[in-house]
């Protein structure tokens, strides 16, 4: 079996099962008191996992097989963000069927009518009380950070990371904003834990863009100065 193929297939295992180890841990770490034993937090058949936790356990342990590949990271991650923001809209729709992440009461017409049914979460409200809807707000934010990153490429060649970068940022700030709208835990806090990495992505990735524009800025040949280019890492 050729290289590239063995090297894609152990990436996209490690990215699936990291995903899963992820997924799981982030969610079992936000809500420990919600299990009775240790021995509940593998029970994966009862529900309970965290789609920030998913991406980070799947690009902890996808990305160095990629790398080890010989496949520079900052261009792998710029290739990778779109398929994410459309994967998390695609997702959305899921939660949306089954009615899935179900908020706080509201009177915004865009609100899920409690209703007395069962639904994937619950319905916090009496019956005829609408609901905001989480997934419903997830789903235009991935959609609008997919069109800007892809307009963003359009520009003509981005430099390495930046695609990415920008998908922290916007990503970091949706969810840190559509959480105020959701029932979760926030251990005194007053932010959720997925706020709080929401708002350590957007963070660390702004500074992080800034950083490398102005590296890059720094970078460029004055007029009559020739310089040599070096691979992205």
């Amino acid at each position: 079996m050729p290289t590239a193929v063995l090297y894609g297939l152990a990436a996209s295992s490690a990215l699936i099962i990291g995903a899963l180890i992820g997924a799981r841990f982030a969610y079992v770490a936000n809500h420990l008191g919600d299990f009775d034993s240790p021995l509940e937090w593998f029970a994966v058949w009862n529900g309970g996992i965290s789609l920030l936790g998913g991406i980070a356990g799947g690009l902890a342990l996808g990305l160095p097989v990629v790398v080890r590949a010989g496949h520079p990271r900052w261009p792998t991650l710029d290739a990778v963000a779109p398929g994410l923001a459309l994967g998390i809209a695609v997702g959305r729709i899921g939660d949306l069927v089954v009615a899935d992440h179900l908020g706080k009461p509201t009177g915004s017409p865009l609100g899920y009518l409690c209703t007395g049914a069962d639904t994937a979460s619950p319905c916090n409200a009496p019956v005829g009380q609408a609901v905001h809807q989480p997934a419903l707000y997830d789903l235009a934010a991935a959609t609008l950070i997919l069109a800007v990153l892809l307009l963003w490429r359009r520009r003509g060649t981005p430099a390495p990371g930046s695609v990415a970068l920008l998908f922290g940022v916007l990503y970091g700030i949706a969810r840190f904003t559509e959480d105020f709208f959701r029932i979760d835990e926030t251990h005194g806090t007053g932010l959720t834990g997925s706020q709080w990495t929401a708002l350590t992505v957007a963070v660390l990735s702004s500074s992080t863009l800034v950083r490398r524009r102005r590296r890059r800025h720094d970078a460029e040949p004055t007029p009559g100065e020739t310089v040599t280019s070096e691979p992205a890492r």
